[in-house]
């Protein structure tokens, strides 16, 4: 498995307060679906973006929630067309 998707699977298990600093991390998952060169790979880290969101979501680390939940959805849908367009987006 790529690395850095290990990295930030391990980062995510072991440090909850990456919720924190979600917009970074964040960054890095979009990143790393970006750069994941299967299907499974990027359905992977998908999976980590839909976690991280639904934390921070939850526990309402933003100040404007519904500008929130219109980023994440497009976010979620630009995602979802890359991984069908197998990556080509």
């Amino acid at each position: 498995m790529n690395p850095a998707i290990l990295e930030l699977l391990t980062e995510l298990e072991e440090t909850p307060d990456l919720t924190l600093d979600w917009t970074n991390t964040r960054q890095r998952i979009i990143d790393l679906h970006r750069d994941a060169e299967t299907f499974d790979k990027r359905g992977l880290v998908l999976k980590f973006y839909v976690t991280l969101m639904n934390s921070v979501e939850s526990l309402k680390l933003v100040a404007d929630i519904d500008a929130f939940k219109e980023a994440r959805r497009k976010d979620y849908n630009a995602l979802r067309i890359s991984e069908s367009t197998n990556g080509r987006m």
